[in-house]
């Protein structure tokens, strides 16, 4: 979207200090710089993209303090959780400016229930300023889609797009989750560029419709196509033959990795639950050392995250449980899917169950050929990695288009 900059006001640091959230993923409310877009060409009542849009700079140059939260290992190499992070907590801003309230109003919660779309089109740096349009471009009943875009200066000096994702926010009463909000629609008609706003508008109705359909074509709902029977017949007599001599490949089994994390006041959002920023870092963070301890020494590239998807929400207190593992790893891809489970919830007196938060299915790309591909050994190993092959080869066609 193409941005005015007279029309852009600065938030006041009053404003951002009443969410507790902004000083806790980026050190301090002070080093928040964020903007609103107010055109008064747009009437006050109606919720446009333009009137929702929230732009944040992130001072990466000149702020050392917030430099080193956002380094990975050296300034050319940026810690992609926290920048997940910001992103979480911008489009739940923007959410909230396109219901026409506030976080603090108590009218609604609105909560992430979905990240995807997210590319890379060029490496993010840790030293150099990154500023982040979002903007929503679809509305449902109780769901609005924002659109999240990132800009980087470049080596040349010019300021271009360097990546980009999709946010599903869900509205929910704020005394009584289980019952949805209703959210206002998205009107585009007073937008600068109507066509490309519509345009927005119909990918945002498709995208809503694929995610449907994505879920109900899991191989874990429908049975794998004959093709996909047939490759997977042929992976099991590659095991066979493989195994006479010795193993050139990994277990899927055994590239599994956990870990256990409580879960602490200072990570909480607004409503008194784990902010879903953290989530993401926690488990993004962990994919990326899951894949690296597979690639030899050599350092994953960031390719794409097709689904992040939030299922239940997490209280202060808990444990949850982050497992991560690789479903594919072939020619330079390498794709990884970390579940955060919680426990114990109460069901009833004197029993406990565990509970499924998160899923995150995230593709990474290795600068040199992975030379141990991972193998599926069971018939559920097997689903996981036609999914994962559907996810990176569907990623792969993105990108050439």
């Amino acid at each position: 979207m193409s941005i005015n900059p007279q029309y852009l006001n600065k938030i006041p640091i009053s404003d951002l200090a009443l969410n507790t959230i902004a000083a806790g993923f980026l050190g301090k409310v002070d080093h928040l710089e964020m903007f609103r877009y107010s055109n008064a060409a747009i009437p006050k009542n109606i919720s446009s993209p333009s009137s929702s849009l929230i732009q944040i700079n992130i001072h990466l140059e000149k702020i050392q303090e917030l430099q080193r939260l956002f380094i990975r290992f050296h300034p050319d190499k940026i810690r992609v959780g926290r920048v997940l992070e910001s992103l979480d907590f911008i489009s739940n801003y923007v959410a909230y400016s396109h219901c026409k309230t506030e976080s603090v109003s108590k009218l609604c919660t609105m909560m992430t229930v979905c990240v995807d779309h997210l590319n890379f089109f060029r490496n993010l740096r840790a030293d150099k300023n990154i500023l982040v349009n979002a903007y929503p471009t679809f509305s449902g009943n109780s769901t609005v889609e924002i659109r999240t875009d990132l800009f980087q200066q470049q080596e040349n000096g010019e300021t271009i797009m360097s990546a980009s994702a999709l946010f599903v926010m869900v509205a929910r009463d704020f005394n009584d989750f289980s019952k949805p909000f209703p959210v206002p629609p998205l009107i585009i008609d007073y937008e600068e560029d109507v066509e490309k706003a519509r345009l927005r508008y119909e990918l945002g109705k498709i995208n809503q419709t694929n995610r449907k359909l994505i879920s109900s074509s899991s191989l874990f709902k429908t049975p794998p196509s004959q093709e996909e029977t047939n490759e997977m017949h042929e992976i099991f007599q590659g095991i066979m033959q493989k195994t006479v001599g010795k193993p050139t490949f990994v277990r899927m089994k055994d590239t599994l990795k956990t870990k256990s994390v409580l879960m602490y006041n200072q990570d909480k959002n607004i409503n008194g639950k784990i902010f879903g920023g953290y989530l993401m870092r926690e488990s993004i963070e962990f994919a990326w050392l899951v894949a690296y301890m597979h690639c030899d020494g050599d350092h994953p590239e960031f390719e794409a995250i097709d689904d992040f998807h939030f299922m239940n929400s997490i209280e202060v207190g808990s444990i949850v449980d982050f497992e991560a593992q690789i479903t594919f790893a072939e020619s330079m891809f390498i794709h990884v899917q970390v579940i955060a489970t919680k426990y114990p919830r109460v069901v009833k007196e004197g029993e406990k169950e565990r509970q499924k938060c998160t899923e995150l299915h995230i593709t990474f790309k290795c600068y040199n050929a992975i030379s141990n591909p991972v193998i599926a050994t069971t018939y559920e190993d097997a689903m996981r990695y036609l999914e994962a092959k559907r996810r990176v080869l569907k990623q792969m066609e993105l990108h050439s288009v």
